[in-house]
């Protein structure tokens, strides 16, 4: 039997819901998703990958909107007029949020807004966070790639076949002793 159909990864509108951490969801302009945790209180979400400008979250309970928040992710940084004048303008790619109010029933709207071009979004998580600690300086951040690469030297050629990346952190906290 011949198989008809090839596993690419997810379409444009599941890929920021996937696990796999390099793709995304792209669109022009903005992205709204409408997101239904069903029973489940969540009071946190997490966005990773974003090329936007700014990122709107809003959640309905009963027909009523309890949480309204726009977060502007342009940054600039600037330490002398040199830096004022020719520095180039960025976003922040992350931004998470951990005081949605924890309804089971709530309806959570997510629109990320880029002022021009695309909008993107790598990662869409959504939960309910628990406070472990603080982490202490030098903590450091690292991925392992499960991916395979197979290159054809004589042709110039290479295939890759995606697999899963695992994030790996090290780092220290502070907690406190109970």
């Amino acid at each position: 039997e011949t198989d008809w159909w090839i596993d690419n990864g997810p379409t444009n509108k599941w890929a920021m819901f996937d696990l796999i951490r390099n793709t995304a969801t792209v669109q022009p302009t903005s992205i709204t998703v409408v997101l239904t945790p069903a029973g489940i209180r969540t009071d946190s979400i997490a966005l990773i990958g974003l090329v936007a400008n700014s990122v709107t979250i809003s959640v309905v309970s009963d027909s009523v909107e309890v949480y309204s928040r726009t977060e502007d992710l342009d940054t600039r940084d600037v330490s002398d007029w040199y830096e004022y004048f020719f520095r180039p303008f960025s976003t922040k790619s992350a931004i998470a949020f951990f005081d949605l109010p924890p309804y089971t029933d709530a309806i959570i709207t997510v629109t990320i807004t880029a002022d021009e071009g695309n909008a993107e979004c790598g990662s869409c998580v959504i939960g309910a966070y628990e406070f472990i600690g603080d982490v202490q300086f030098s903590a450091e951040s690292d991925v392992l790639n499960f991916s395979t690469v197979t290159r054809d030297f004589a042709g110039g050629t290479s295939e890759m076949i995606q697999r899963r990346n695992v994030p790996k952190t090290i780092q220290q906290i502070f907690i406190s002793k109970t």
